[in-house]
């Protein structure tokens, strides 16, 4: 699950929203 988490994260930030990406991989990372 860990993995499917971290290549969310890693999706969002490359979306034009860093600032959310950010938010989502520190939650991601932490989960």
């Amino acid at each position: 699950m860990a993995g499917g988490s971290r290549d969310l994260g890693v999706g969002l930030a490359v979306v034009p929203g860093s600032r959310y990406g950010s938010s989502w991989v520190q939650v991601f990372g932490r989960g």
